[in-house]
């Protein structure tokens, strides 16, 4: 593995995808049953900043790291992400 890292304007993007990611999560579990347009649109931006933020990540970081191999990594990367949400689900962790 390579050891080239994004440079900072790089990082700033993927870190800012991210925390938009986290913000519109925050936002949209705070509307539970009120699901007017806005939960929408809300909805829509976290889909398009995670969307970014898995973009990000594979052109800015796994990419130079990993080249032709950073897809089939950046999806086991993410399955892990999902396998370990789905545990933390199955026990309890998010509440009812």
């Amino acid at each position: 593995m390579k050891e080239t890292m994004p440079t900072w304007p790089q990082t700033l993007l993927i870190s800012a995808f991210g925390m938009a990611f986290i913000v519109c999560g925050y936002f949209l579990s705070r509307m539970r049953e009120n699901w007017g347009s806005s939960a929408w649109a809300v909805l829509a931006l976290l889909i398009l900043s995670g969307m970014g933020f898995v973009a990000t990540v594979l052109l800015f970081y796994m990419r130079p790291q990993h080249g032709a191999k950073a897809f089939p990594f950046l999806l086991v990367f993410l399955f892990g992400h999902a396998a370990l949400v789905a545990v933390l689900w199955r026990i309890g962790i998010f509440g009812q």
